[in-house]
């Protein structure tokens, strides 16, 4: 039976919020604006209620898309209609932001295309991940689990370098049936940066899952004891050992 590693990929294996701080940081740089934590925060309000309203927000494939991602969706896969307002959707953000931050809104298109560049040139690993990844593809498939659109996480994983350490993309949305997609496969470990999806893949899979929680006390530790907890932004744990696939995930 072939063994599996599900894993996210946004704080799980690549730098996800952090690096779009440090792409809009810079942008607001360039646009002559002091960029400090206030002046993101404003940006990322800004996004995620543009995000909210966003016409074609509730389109099957971008349903689990985060508004931080948004801003910079190539469009890739999806109808020319819907591409073509991703741009005006990003274009519109950067607009009101400047509007706000005392900028000049009518350089929307110009700081939207900055953003894009800086976010694209920040996708790198995370400490430890091509350590990580060596280790379960030793003995398993390792499978990505996305809510985000399939193509948009495709270009993160190339920026980063990791094309080759990924076997498949799953898009998760409604209604996706994860377990009759591994029919044949044993999950021998399910790795998750969000403390919710982690309690909601050890409840759907019975499965090994560990949650990466560094930087705060993680609530779910103390209400869930079918998840891993670790400190280590890219997981300190192992998976089962190629001679005994069943035996999990252990410290």
């Amino acid at each position: 039976m072939t063994a599996v590693v599900l894993t996210s990929l946004d704080e799980t294996l690549i730098a996800g919020q952090d690096a779009t701080l440090t792409a809009i940081t810079r942008t607001l740089h360039d646009e002559g604006i002091t960029a400090g934590p206030d002046a993101a925060d404003i940006v990322l309000e800004t996004a995620q209620d543009c995000w909210s309203r966003y016409v074609f927000r509730h389109e099957s494939a971008l349903t689990g898309v985060t508004f931080w991602d948004a801003l910079w969706l190539t469009g890739t896969g999806l109808p020319d209609p819907v591409a073509d307002t991703l741009i005006t959707h990003s274009i519109l953000v950067w607009n009101l932001a400047l509007a706000r931050l005392g900028g000049d809104p009518s350089r929307a298109s110009y700081a939207a295309a900055g953003f894009r560049r800086y976010r694209a040139l920040l996708g790198m690993p995370l400490p430890g991940t091509a350590r990580v990844l060596a280790s379960w593809r030793r003995a398993h498939e390792v499978w990505l689990v996305t809510t985000g659109l399939p193509t948009h996480e495709r270009v993160k994983i190339g920026l980063a370098g990791l094309t080759t350490q990924v076997d498949r993309i799953v898009t998760c949305q409604q209604g996706t049936d994860l377990r009759a997609l591994l029919a044949g496969r044993q999950v021998c470990l399910a790795v998750s940066h969000s403390a919710q999806d982690s309690l909601r893949m050890a409840a759907y899979g019975g499965w090994p899952v560990v949650h990466p929680c560094p930087r705060t006390p993680c609530p779910a530790r103390d209400r869930d004891g079918d998840v891993l907890h670790t400190g280590s932004t890219t997981t300190d744990v192992t998976c089962c050992s190629p001679a005994d696939p069943g035996h999990g995930a252990e410290t």
